[in-house]
């Protein structure tokens, strides 16, 4: 039993963000991480926002992305609209997204995270 719930733990999931790659901050239940999308020219960054509810995880994501060709920004931005289906914050050239994604457990939240920012990263590169 020990070790479910050490898999399950608020400082597991740090620790496994922070092994991705993410700068993670946490505070009153709250864990916040945060992962650029700064990739061939692009500059943007993927935050994941995960407030704690029981053994649960609501998990919200927001896309922040900086383009100044219009074409490729209106592109990225249907895309984006498409896979994610969040509300957007769309001010030329900067693109914010933002959803909530609902609630997930530790192991769902790596595998859901990784699902998510791979597909937005493939949108960014196009």
């Amino acid at each position: 039993m020990p070790e479910i719930r050490r898999e399950l733990s608020e400082k597991t999931l740090i620790e496994k963000l922070v092994e991705k790659g993410w700068l993670v901050s946490s505070q009153n239940k709250i864990i916040i991480g945060r992962k650029s999308l700064e990739v061939d020219g692009y500059e943007g960054y993927f935050e994941v926002i995960l407030e704690k509810n029981e053994a649960w995880y609501v998990m919200h994501v927001k896309i922040k992305i900086i383009e100044s060709d219009f074409n490729k920004y209106r592109r990225i931005r249907l895309r984006l609209q498409e896979i994610l289906r969040g509300k957007i914050d769309d001010q030329y050239p900067f693109l914010t997204l933002e959803v909530e994604l609902g609630e997930y457990i530790v192991p769902e939240i790596l595998k859901k995270l990784d699902e998510i920012y791979d597909k937005v990263r493939g949108v960014v590169l196009g």
